[in-house]
């Protein structure tokens, strides 16, 4: 029984480092994003309207996907879906690590000077989640 609950643990350690390694690749394609869509300021105000809302759980992947291409006139990414679906917090109590995200990407834009602009809106965030 001891190996088992040893074996149990290790797992859930490992699954545990798993999804905050895959939680952390999430951050950082989100913060990309915003720094690619900050060149122009209509379309970084929308990029920042469609991250915030897949946060928030108000959107799914496919939908923040179709409406990220439309905005950015880029073509489809199959493996964009997939890697959100994976990636992200699941919707139940997942405020939690939302909030780690969020804190994460805050960090992120006060380390980059063009970011900085966005600042105020993402620590508004922080305060919802």
């Amino acid at each position: 029984m001891y190996a088992s609950t040893k074996c149990l643990r290790f797992f859930s350690i490992s699954l545990q480092q798993e999804t905050l390694e895959r939680v952390k690749k999430c951050k950082n394609f989100l913060v990309t994003l915003i720094k690619l869509a900050s060149s122009d300021s209509r379309s970084a105000n929308n990029v920042r309207g469609l991250v915030r809302s897949l946060l928030e759980g108000k959107m799914e992947a496919e939908e923040f996907t179709e409406l990220l291409y439309d905005e950015l006139k880029s073509t489809p990414q199959p493996c964009l879906v997939p890697f959100l679906k994976v990636s992200l917090p699941p919707r139940p109590g997942s405020q939690k690590v939302t909030r780690v995200v969020l804190k994460d990407l805050l960090v992120c834009m006060e380390q980059e000077p063009v970011l900085r602009h966005s600042l105020t809106f993402y620590q508004s965030m922080l305060f919802m989640v």
